[in-house]
C-alpha cells in the first residue's frame, strides 16, 4: 500500500501524520519491521539515507504492523511526494 503525509523526527523515532476521512488526523510510527532489534532507529536511518526531511510532505509504500502496543506502518520504500 501507498500513502502519503508530512513526515517528523523525533527521538529517534519517525511519525507520518496523515489525513483520514474516517479518524480525521493521525500520527503514525514508521518501522522498519525485517529489523527486529531497532525497528524505530532503523526506520529513522532508512529515511535520513533517502534525505527525506523533518516536515516534508513524502509517499511510503508499506503495510500496516503492530509492534508491542503500538500500531505501525513497516515501510519497505519512501519517497518525496510528488
Amino acid at each position: 500500500m501507498e500513502r502519503t503525509g508530512i513526515l517528523t523526527y523525533n527521538s529517534g523515532e519517525s511519525r507520518m501524520t496523515y489525513e483520514s476521512a474516517e479518524s480525521g488526523t493521525i500520527s503514525r510510527l514508521l518501522a522498519r519491521c525485517d529489523d527486529k532489534q531497532n525497528e524505530f532507529s532503523a526506520a529513522t536511518l532508512f529515511l535520513k539515507q533517502r534525505k527525506l526531511k523533518n516536515n516534508q510532505k513524502i509517499t511510503i509504500t508499506y503495510t500496516n504492523g503492530e509492534i508491542g502496543a503500538a500500531k505501525v506502518f513497516c515501510i519497505t520504500d519512501a519517497r518525496p511526494a510528488a
